[in-house]
């Protein structure tokens, strides 16, 4: 699968049962976003995914908020991004180091 491509993401819904007292667990699919659309640079998805130790069809926001979150998890590479944009999910721990290499840094001039 392409990185562009949409995929479906499996989510957990707690719903009260009207035949019972109880709460019962639900699992829907949805479809995700495509992941260029969060996250544009595929320099950004690699690393990412990298970090994380996954395959790019595997990356949704919910896994790009567990960066910092361990250990392992606390450190991305990244080489000759033009966009950083999708880190802002990177949400669940408490801090992360980026080491950004060659970035693409686009400038615009008014005349």
């Amino acid at each position: 699968m392409k990185s562009s491509e949409s995929k479906d993401t499996a989510v957990d819904l707690m719903s009260s049962d009207s035949n019972t007292d109880g709460i019962k667990s639900q699992l829907i699919t949805i479809a995700d976003e495509p992941i260029d659309s969060w996250i544009p640079d595929e320099n950004v998805q690699t690393s990412v995914t990298k970090t994380l130790g996954i395959a790019v069809s595997q990356l949704t926001k919910n896994k790009v908020s567990e960066i910092g979150t361990k250990q392992a998890f606390n450190h991305l590479n990244i080489i000759g991004a033009a966009s950083l944009k999708g880190l802002e999910y990177a949400t669940g721990g408490t801090s992360f180091a980026i080491n950004a290499i060659n970035m693409i840094i686009i400038h615009r001039y008014l005349i």
